[in-house]
């Protein structure tokens, strides 16, 4: 059960749940899909490097004592590489735990607001109430957190395991807009009684991406549609915070009003 205290003091934490947006959902530049790659793209350069630094000036391939520092570079680069994926890994796991975690305490508060500014008309929201916080529990067991450098870890010495990661990094935003858009919905008719809600819609789903496809594109193209993979692990996060500002502030503006009231 909620537990229900002032409406004044329950606003006060709703926004502290909407500021904390700054702090947990983070922009990431999509570039970030393709640094990676210009490490690994150097790899064959410095390749073809040492080739002509063997074949020399006489004609004939000869094996250069500046062999050692070019398979040094590539081993390096390819380093280098890895390292600034699993840091993308872990940025992108990370945002999606405390983006998670935030939005439960935001639904858990803004049923407190609706709790304690409903007065006598609290009886005609009780059903609706108990709905939606049903969903807010709900959404704490399918969106548990997920250790996000134990999984970067993973990604470095068990490469296929990048995979799984980038598997549950798509479905689970996915799943997450959908139940959010569904909470919404409720929330307006909820709500109704004792304010009016009229939150924007979405202006950009994140799409129903299909897994198993971009696992076959991965894998049959070596790792380059992977880097496309990654873009949308980025951007499509981005698109779903940028919504999100517009339908909080929405909700801060409309449920002020229950507390003046």
């Amino acid at each position: 059960m909620v537990t229900v205290t002032g409406p004044e003091a329950q606003m006060e934490s709703l926004e502290r749940s909407v500021r904390m947006r700054s702090e947990t959902d983070k922009r990431l530049s999509p570039l970030w899909a393709f640094i990676p790659l210009i490490f690994f793209a150097m790899i064959p350069s410095v390749m073809v490097a040492g080739l002509l630094w063997g074949w020399g000036f006489e004609g004939g391939w000869r094996w250069s004592g500046g062999w050692p520092i070019f398979i040094a570079a590539m081993v390096l680069m390819g380093i280098m590489g890895a390292l600034l994926l699993l840091v993308l890994i872990y940025m992108l796991i990370k945002r999606r735990n405390e983006h998670f975690k935030r939005h439960q305490l935001l639904e858990e508060d803004i049923v407190r607001v609706l709790t304690s500014s409903a007065g006598k008309k609290r009886a005609k929201i009780e059903d609706k109430l108990a709905s939606i916080e049903l969903s807010s529990r709900e959404a704490k067991l399918n969106e548990k957190e997920q250790p996000a450098f134990l999984w970067a870890i993973l990604c470095f010495f068990i490469s296929i395991v990048s995979l799984y990661v980038g598997y549950f990094l798509m479905r689970d935003f996915y799943r997450h807009e959908r139940r959010e858009d569904f909470f919404l919905e409720d929330l307006e008719k909820t709500a109704g009684p004792i304010v009016a809600l009229e939150l924007p819609r979405r202006f950009r789903s994140t799409p129903d991406r299909n897994i198993i496809l971009y696992i076959v594109l991965t894998i049959l193209t070596a790792g380059l549609f992977g880097i496309y993979w990654l873009y949308t692990l980025i951007v499509d996060p981005n698109n779903h915070f940028d919504h999100q500002v517009t339908w909080e502030d929405k909700l801060l503006s409309s449920m002020s009003k229950t507390t003046r009231a």
